[in-house]
């Protein structure tokens, strides 16, 4: 059974029963989008992620909205509070998905 707590390199942690990403044990908000979004890619490091998978995942499968600015969104979002922690750990397959890579303990 994996852990609750999923370390994000050296200072992130990710509390997937608390929702909560935590830096140096302080809690950091981060707006639903952005949290599932982070819990997908963390659950499925290492593979594709297609965006329609992304879409389904988040919104449903009949959602009517940008959805690739909204993943772009999240995806900012997601760096933004981390302080760029998740950009040398995430991939973009243009047309296709994203990954994230790197250490998760």
């Amino acid at each position: 059974m994996p852990s609750d707590v999923i370390r994000l390199g050296d200072a992130l942690e990710l509390d997937r029963r608390a929702y909560e990403l935590r830096r140096s044990g302080r809690s950091l908000r981060l707006e639903r989008i952005p949290m599932e979004l982070l819990l997908l890619l963390v659950e499925r490091r290492g593979e594709l992620v297609t965006r329609e998978e992304i879409i389904e995942k988040i919104w449903g499968k009949d959602v009517f909205l940008d959805t690739d600015s909204s993943i772009n969104a999240a995806i900012l979002a997601t760096r933004a509070i981390s302080g760029g922690h998740h950009r040398a750990q995430e991939w973009t397959i243009p047309s296709r998905g994203r990954s994230r890579q790197g250490r998760c303990r």
